[in-house]
Parts: C-alpha cells; structure tokens; sequence
C-alpha cells in the first residue's frame, strides 16, 4: 500500500534526524498526485497535534481531502475552504462554503479533527469563531428544554432565512409547536416538535411531499453565515480568528508549491491593504479583521513544524 511507504519513509527521517521542526521548514521534491494528501497523513499518525495541508487552489483542496480519504482511510479530515468572494470583502452568502467553514473550524477545535485542508488564502482568512466555548454548532436531543422562539433566534443568528416552508439548504420555518429547518451536511431537512417548551421528537422529511421519513435521537446544525454583523460586537465569546492562529503550538504545515504559498498569502495582505486602507468602509473594521497580516503569520509560523512540498526542478 503507498501510504505504507509514506509511514515507512517517515520512519527513516526520524532515524536520521530530519523530520520537520525548529526554524527551517523540511523540503520535500517528487511527491506528485496523491503523495503530499499522504504526505500530511503520515505526518499526524507521527504524533503531531494537527496537521493542515495547504494546495494552490479550491479544486485541488477538494481533491486532496478525496485522496485522503480513500488512500489513507482518513474520512474525518475536513475542508476548509476559501471564501468566494473578492478577497476585500467582508461577508459570503455561499451558504455551502459558510457551512463547511464553520464545521471545520468546529471540528478542529473540538478535537472531532486534526487534519485539515486548506488553500494559501483559507489558511490566513478570519472569521469569527468562537474562543470562550460556544460552539458554531447547536445540538438538539430529544427531551432538551427549548422553546420554539429560542431556535428561531438561534437559527437567524447562525444565518438561515425565515420561510413558509423549507424549501432550499439554509431556510427554517415555525408553524405552531413545529420547527422545521434544513442545515448544510444532511441530505433532508429536519422537522423538530416541540411540546411544553421541550424537543419531543426530531425527524428528517421529504422536501416534495413533505412527509417525515426517518426519527433522529440528535440533530446538529452548523450556521450557514459567518459573516461578523451576526454576532454580537459586545460578546466576548467571539473573536476573529484564522485557521492559522487556531492551530496548536508543534503542529504541522505542509505547503504544496514550497515559497509559492508564502507569496500567494503576501498577495492577498497587499490586495486587502490596497482596498480598505488602514481602516474598512465607513472606519467599522481594520485590514485585520479580515485576513492575518503577514508579520503576525511569519511569527506563527516559527511555532509550527513546516514541510514545504515543492516541484523537482524547482
């Protein structure tokens, strides 16, 4: 098995001395197609906190977390994708990129995940995430004590829209002692029945009939917006924070395209800059709140084990 090699490979590094760590990033050539996914996976089974794995573009980052999953077993890695949006702009209405966000950063920081891919601008994008325990995610159970005016007010917070019925990912409707809503990672929507202030049955439906199909002990529901006019200011709970700055001391950046990807982050800081200035439209944020700047980042980075996986001719 190929991902035998890696693991087996990395043994003979250890041997020698010259796994990554301290200072100076370990220079990988020759690891094409799936190698540098398998690269990454060798790595954290090698005892490292967490491992992000950083590839040029979202086509690529997709690809790699396939290759993950098929060719090191690796089916809790997650994605984090870039926003899709101009890089000066403060907020995404893709509700699928929002929503994978927020389950990454969610799981990383759960412990539900230690390895996470990403693109050179994802790795430095800020969003708000939450530092004092709250969790981006809600989980409702059977039994727990909710009323149907605290899931509506939680459900806007996290970005859905209001509706008549559910009808698309990212919309929830209230109707009488019913709650129906339908969050990114599940293939139906969720009708939850409330009775007494209480959860008394959760099911997942038909989005045409509309008919329930199928009971659930617990649904978890991501929000589809993490655009910062959701949160409140005041709430020292949330801060905005960057994958990067998430990651533990002695974890591991693997970076395909070596010195390429460091550019590529300097870009997005001078494009940022070049748009706002010192300050967002109308003086409401700073260059900051959107992307690390690269000063800060090259600080972190001195923390961090570094392999930079580069082309053979390079």
């Amino acid at each position: 098995m190929i991902f035998d090699s890696f693991r087996a490979h990395l043994n003979d590094l250890e041997t020698r001395g010259l796994l990554p760590g301290g200072s100076e990033p370990l220079r990988v050539t020759g690891c094409p197609g799936a190698g540098p996914a398998l690269l990454a996976a060798a790595l954290l089974n090698r005892g490292s906190p967490a491992v992000v794995l950083v590839v040029d573009g979202p086509s690529l980052a997709e690809a790699a977390l396939t290759d993950l999953a098929t060719g090191a077993g690796m089916s809790d890695a997650r994605l984090l994708p870039q926003r899709e949006t101009l890089p000066f702009e403060d907020s995404d209405p893709h509700v699928e990129i929002t929503s994978q966000r927020a389950d990454a950063f969610s799981a990383l920081l759960s412990g539900r995940t230690r390895l996470v891919v990403t693109t050179p601008r994802g790795l430095v994008e800020r969003s708000p995430v939450a530092v004092l325990g709250e969790d981006f995610a809600i989980t409702l159970r059977e039994g727990d004590a909710w009323s149907r005016t605290e899931i509506a007010d939680r459900l806007r917070r996290m970005g859905f829209e209001s509706a008549d019925s559910v009808r698309e990912l990212g919309d929830f409707a209230v109707r009488g002692g019913i709650v129906d809503v339908f969050p990114f990672g599940v293939d139906r929507p969720y009708r939850i029945e409330l009775w007494d202030d209480a959860i008394a049955s959760i099911r997942s439906f038909d989005l045409l009939s509309q008919r329930s199909v199928e009971r659930h002990d617990t649904a978890e529901i991501l929000p589809v917006s993490l655009n910062p006019e959701l949160f409140d200011a005041a709430d020292a709970k949330w801060e905005r924070r960057c994958l990067l700055e998430l990651l533990p001391d002695g974890a591991t950046v693997v970076e395909v395209g070596g010195a390429a990807s460091s550019r590529k982050r300097e870009r997005l800081w001078d494009e940022i800059r070049e748009a706002w200035g010192d300050d967002a439209p109308g003086g409401r944020r700073s260059a900051e709140d959107l992307v690390m700047p690269p000063a800060a980042a090259g600080r972190k980075f001195e923390k961090l084990a570094r392999v930079r996986v580069e082309p053979t001719d390079s």
